[in-house]
């Protein structure tokens, strides 16, 4: 299991350095098929979010900041401050999370490519038109998340996904999905 882990954050890692110098978020865990089948054939447009759910759209996480770098320091300052924004969802509660990627699993109508360790709940929101966020001014930074709200340890790469009901009747007898996930390359 160990080595699977190690494959996975590796490949993430890789797409991260593949794309531009300056990028450090990195989406991934797409409802495409490309991570996998979706629970139930709900497969969204290549690279949109996550797998369908039951309004028909796939839950999309982006990662974004004012500079467009994800430093450590500058998040908790406010100067690089990196907020997670997910939209496409039901008009429900949502939870955010940071953890290490991880292979896709199939998780109630969707994907989960998030997982331990370093398992950290960001947050819970409640989506307005379909969109929450977390990170954003002023609320806490993502870098100080945690029970001890304490400062990653950068450099470090933390993967990213948010996890929405969807109490509907569709799909599975689940009543939650999860949108693509993000990547993110902290530094000092």
């Amino acid at each position: 299991m160990n080595f699977l882990r190690l494959l996975v954050t590796s490949l993430v890692l890789l797409a991260a350095s593949a794309s531009s110098a300056w990028s450090q978020f990195t989406p991934f865990c797409y409802g495409d098929t490309t991570s996998g089948p979706c629970p139930c054939a709900n497969i969204s447009t290549p690279s949109s979010g996550g797998c369908l759910n039951s309004l028909a759209s796939p839950g999309l996480l982006v990662a974004s900041s004012p500079t467009g770098f994800a430093r450590v320091t500058g998040d908790i300052q406010g100067i690089d401050r990196v907020t997670l924004t997910g939209s496409g969802m039901p008009n429900s509660a949502c939870i955010y999370f940071q953890g290490s990627a991880t292979l896709p699993v199939l998780f109630g109508d969707g994907i989960r490519c998030v997982n331990n360790p370093f398992q950290v709940q960001l947050g819970t929101r409640t989506n307005v038109g379909g969109t929450s966020f977390v990170g954003g001014a002023p609320g806490p930074a993502i870098a100080l998340q945690g029970a001890l709200n304490t400062p990653l340890v950068a450099p470090v790469t933390r993967a990213y996904q948010c996890w929405y009901r969807n109490a509907a009747a569709f799909c599975t007898p689940a009543t939650f999905n999860l949108t693509n996930a993000v990547s993110i390359q902290w530094f000092p």
